[in-house]
């Protein structure tokens, strides 16, 4: 039998993972969107009162505790703080992924500045790579 989660769980479990990780919330007045500061452990969320809303909090979470969030190219930060939410989250939903893939196409549509590499950086896995 497949019991519902609530949204009482998903907001505990982003408390959980926030007090576990030592991670300062910002709770925001609008529903939409967020922000993190990985220097700072501080993320900026609307509250937990859906799939959506916990999709972008574990998002935000992501750009803390996630791989490649020193990356200077915003789309592998963004693509792999995406991959952080959805590994951790104790549901993954179609509207969580369709918001996923959406963000996702943002970025990849927007023109960024080259970025300058090294011989290094070039060997980093990227999210694309793992995924192809």
């Amino acid at each position: 039998m497949l019991l519902a989660i609530t949204v009482e769980q998903l907001n505990q479990h982003i408390l959980g993972i926030c007090r576990q990780q030592e991670i300062q919330i910002e709770w925001r007045r609008s529903s939409r969107g967020g922000w993190a500061v990985h220097e700072f452990e501080l993320i900026s969320i609307p509250p937990i009162n859906s799939a959506i809303a916990y999709a972008v909090a574990l998002h935000e979470i992501g750009h803390v505790l996630g791989r490649h969030q020193r990356s200077r190219s915003r789309p592998v930060r963004e693509r792999w703080a995406w991959d952080w939410a959805r590994r951790h989250a104790i549901t993954w939903t179609p509207a969580m992924e369709r918001t996923m893939r959406r963000s996702l196409d943002r970025y990849e549509q927007r023109s960024w500045p080259p970025i300058q590499t090294t011989a290094r950086a070039s060997s980093v896995e990227t999210f694309d790579d793992r995924y192809r």
